[in-house]
């Protein structure tokens, strides 16, 4: 058992709460049975798992080390106000060359990293592989990983800027389509079988250059006195309307 605040190896892991730590690592946490469990499920790797002593038994059978720490030592490592006794540290994977889109998203500065987390979460659900991020918050966060409720585990994550967006949209005949107050009703559109839905940041929108890219721009109607919804609500709703208008074709 570890007791020791100061092992090096607890000093790793509680330094991948911070995007320094977890950059510098290539590694993230979860944390909670349910979704170190969801990450066997679904073939992610598990480097090792750090558990209370009356949580280790819990992961007898898992084909990774699990390493027993005092609860002080856990909660140094946990992110979480009421840690729940065991984490996992997982490798963040590693961008490869990507073969081919058909529908997508795009977050284009969604700064939050619960909104970023249950936008994962969304896509996972929604069957939707590809999630590319322009300048948004960390999906490795421990708030994103914890809003994605095991999304991120399903889901390509691809940094680009805005520039390699549009190249690998164009490239791969994947029409645009933003999210915006001032576009066409959503319930009367549409899309071609393949489609990128963007969404944007949550106090300034989507991007001049984006929205000036997009073949088609739309928005969902609200009553008056109702500026917007929240972007991970609002892409929500737009992207299972997109879906269902699609199969109508």
């Amino acid at each position: 058992m570890i007791t020791s605040k100061q092992n090096q190896t607890v000093k790793t892991v509680a330094s991948l709460k911070q995007k320094k730590g977890r950059e510098l690592n290539s590694k993230y946490v979860v944390e909670g049975f349910k979704m170190i469990a969801d990450a066997r499920n679904a073939n992610v790797k598990i480097l090792e798992i750090f558990a209370t002593e009356n949580n280790a038994s819990s992961f007898e059978g898992f084909d990774c080390p699990v390493t027993v720490v005092s609860e002080p030592v856990f909660k140094c490592m946990s992110d979480e106000v009421t840690p729940q006794g065991s984490l996992a540290v997982l490798e963040i994977p590693k961008s490869g060359a990507i073969a081919s889109l058909s529908r997508c998203l795009l977050l284009d500065r969604v700064q939050d990293p619960g909104n970023v987390g249950t936008i994962m979460r969304l896509a996972a659900a929604c069957g939707i592989k590809d999630v590319l991020l322009i300048d948004s918050a960390d999906p490795y966060s421990p708030k994103a990983v914890r809003s994605s409720m095991s999304g991120i585990y399903r889901v390509n994550v691809i940094k680009v800027s805005e520039g390699e967006a549009l190249s690998l949209l164009q490239k791969n005949g994947v029409p645009l389509i933003c999210a915006d107050m001032d576009g066409e009703n959503l319930f009367d559109y549409t899309p071609s079988e393949s489609f990128c839905l963007c969404v944007g940041n949550e106090g300034n929108g989507i991007s001049d250059s984006l929205l000036k890219s997009a073949s088609k721009t739309i928005a969902i109607p609200m009553n008056s006195g109702v500026e917007s919804l929240n972007v991970s609500v609002a892409t929500g709703v737009t992207l299972y309307t997109l879906l269902y208008n699609n199969k109508r074709r």
